[in-house]
């Protein structure tokens, strides 16, 4: 029966997970352009033949995994050819598929905080999971961060349980002590050890350092165990990272050390620089309340007395049958065990008194203090990771994601420390700790205003909830405009393309690229979604020269080449964010078939950059909306505020697809 019990528990949090990560993974938008071009592009290149290059994916620089573009393409295999089954909804079936990937590992941390601490931190660490909109957007996005993140998740689990400690009891029924002693888990050893070469070796070897805490506290205490685990796993891992990279560059490479001989010639810098606070209002404007409680966990956690550690563990231990009972635990009992607890006897009063005195006496203060510096070492990641991130000069809102695992566990530890720790759930009257006097009459009842700590978590938590979900709201409805016009209008430019390619066959042309329905870009190319929502047979995107941008744009991988990786897309690529003719169309109007565009309703004066007498018809029935950040305030941006608020304090750019051609003729094919 309790294994069934454990089984509806398990389902129901995993259910509650994967409805935000469902939501996440269907409607919010991809937060980095790095993604698309990067990662999702090389992914469609693998699928269908076809996609954008980016330089860091030039064999000559090769800093981009093969491995990882395979693991993130690989689920598609299993749907790629179903019937009435477009290219888009393989997209979207990948980021659903990687987001319940990321939901078991989240349990799997949620269910190690309830083995090595309380079910209460457990708890608390579900309802921060549930609450905080950038776990879940990291979770479904297709980026070394996000994939390093889902690994961290699973070696942080099995960091908790590598110290758990078993409790023996002694065969001599005289003997009323017990002795416990920690056990090395090996499978926990290597499961920590394991996720961190994963996630370091095959996509970004920079994330090794937030984990440093962990590899020394793992040699400290299991060496023999921690160093046989990391031979194991690089010998596993290393052969199939560089394999992948060798066959796709056509070269013998390893790009997780090209991409870090790159960085540490400050190349990162070309591509933007950001003050040192700036991952401070990144994690107030994202998650304030998650941030917040888990900036204060040190504090928290060494002013607060330590946390039951074990629950799990040493159940029989805080059920009382040891010596070494809790003493919350033999609070509880007591006043269960009394029907009239305003009446209590002398007996039972020095009965209690014996029972809170042992408690008491067993936890000796190394052992509290044991549990706090455990708890501290704990959390200790995510803070050595920050205060790195305060000196370097390149920062991305994604960089943080990997140490979100220990954030939400620096929080939970916090919350549960300060609103729902045993010790506060049962005190006496006045609030403080008393001694009972020798022949006195003591009740210990819980307080009238003992939920008064437990309900402002809650409300706290609730709070959370909402300002999160505001905020999920605020990037769908305010960054989601092109992605949703590109999603609503599949089908039309699919049918706009057949006609083309229709037209060119009667004509006799021999296809070419440019005979390819060619959607261009100009100044929201970096919103541009990806090859996969466009037909891969008979489309393509291309960009225009705008003076909004003066970059590295991608180029195509040669269609359908079997080499197509192993070439760069043209000679002059480079890694100084140089653009160069070849990444532009040359002529708008003979190249380009329709173009993705936004235009302002206020500034009728706006350059556009494209001919707009060519391109004047409207394609397909919808068209969206995308904010205008620079002329919206910021506090009307970081949120969605209901009752028509954000509508009327937002402005707006209209984002529409213009073609060259009348609808009326594409729609008679």
């Amino acid at each position: 029966m309790r294994w069934f019990l454990r089984m509806l528990r398990f389902g129901a949090a995993f259910i509650l997970l994967s409805l935000g990560h469902y939501f996440a993974a269907r409607f919010l938008p991809v937060a980095d352009c790095d993604e698309t071009f990067n990662f999702v592009e090389p992914m469609h290149q693998l699928l269908y033949g076809s996609g954008l290059q980016t330089w860091e994916n030039c064999p000559r620089y090769a800093l981009r995994s093969w491995l990882f573009a395979w693991i993130y393409a690989s689920p598609a295999l299993l749907v790629i050819g179903a019937p009435r089954l477009r290219n888009v909804d393989v997209y979207f079936f990948n980021r659903i598929f990687y987001g319940r990937l990321a939901c078991l590992s989240e349990l799997f941390l949620v269910y190690s905080v309830w083995e090595a601490v309380s079910g209460r931190a457990a708890a608390v660490t579900l309802l921060l999971l549930l609450f905080n909109y950038p776990v879940p957007h990291a979770a479904v996005s297709a980026l070394p961060t996000s994939f390093v993140m889902i690994n961290y998740f699973m070696a942080l689990g099995c960091w908790l349980r590598s110290g758990r400690r078993n409790v023996r009891h002694t065969s001599t029924p005289a003997r009323q002590s017990q002795l416990q002693q920690t056990e090395t888990n090996y499978f926990s050893v290597f499961g920590a050890v394991f996720f961190v070469v994963f996630a370091c070796a095959v996509v970004w070897p920079f994330a090794g350092f937030a984990v440093l805490p962990v590899a020394l506290d793992l040699l400290m205490r299991h060496p023999k165990a921690s160093i046989l685990s990391l031979l194991v796993s690089l010998a596993l891992i290393l052969p199939l990272a560089v394999g992948f990279d060798a066959l796709y560059y056509c070269r013998l490479t390893w790009s997780a050390w090209n991409l870090v001989r790159y960085n540490l010639k400050g190349g990162a810098e070309l591509y933007g620089v950001e003050p040192w606070y700036y991952f401070v209002k990144n994690l107030l404007v994202n998650a304030p309340a998650l941030f917040l409680a888990g900036a204060l966990a040190p504090f928290v956690l060494f002013l607060s007395p330590a946390l039951d550690m074990g629950q799990r563990n040493n159940r029989k231990h805080k059920e009382g049958r040891g010596v070494h009972a809790d003493t919350s635990t033999v609070l509880q009992k007591h006043a269960a065990q009394s029907s009239f607890p305003s009446f209590c006897s002398l007996t039972s009063a020095k009965a209690l008194v014996v029972s809170v005195s042992t408690a008491l006496s067993s936890s000796t203060a190394a052992s509290s203090s044991l549990s706090r510096s455990r708890m501290l070492l704990w959390v200790s990641p995510f803070f050595v990771w920050f205060t790195f991130w305060l000196t370097v000069a390149h920062k991305e809102e994604r960089f943080m994601a990997p140490v979100y695992p220990f954030l939400v566990l620096a929080a939970a530890l916090s919350l549960t420390c300060v609103f729902f720790s045993p010790r506060s759930a049962l005190n006496t009257r006045t609030g403080t700790k008393t001694t009972p006097k020798r022949h006195a009459q003591v009740c210990v009842t819980p307080s009238r205003k003992t939920w008064l700590l437990p309900a402002a978590g809650c409300i706290l938590l609730l709070l959370s909830g909402l300002l999160s979900f505001s905020r999920g709201l605020a990037v769908y409805h305010f960054y989601a405009g092109p992605q949703r016009l590109m999603y609503d209008n599949y089908d039309v430019l699919q049918h706009a393309a057949e006609y083309k390619r229709v037209a060119n066959a009667n004509a006799g042309n021999a296809t070419t690229l440019h005979d390819l329905y060619t959607v261009c870009v100009g100044r929201e190319w970096y919103r541009f979604p990806s090859s996969f929502f466009l037909d891969p047979q008979r489309a393509r995107v291309a960009f225009l020269k705008t003076d909004a941008f003066a970059g590295a744009l991608p180029l195509p991988f040669t269609r359908h080449g079997g080499h197509a990786t192993c070439n760069c897309g043209a000679s002059g690529v480079n890694d100084l964010n140089e653009e160069i003719a070849e990444q532009y169309v040359s002529d708008a109007a003979v190249e380009c078939d329709v173009i993705l565009d936004s235009h302002s309703a206020d500034d009728l004066r706006e350059l556009k950059d494209y001919p707009p007498d060519v391109f004047a018809y409207p394609l397909g029935t919808t068209q969206q909306r995308l904010l205008d950040v620079a002329r919206t305030s910021m506090w009307c941006r970081v949120l969605y505020y209901p009752f028509g608020i954000s509508e009327r304090c937002a402005v707006w750019r209209r984002v529409e697809l213009l073609s060259k051609h009348r609808p009326t003729a594409v729609a008679a094919s």
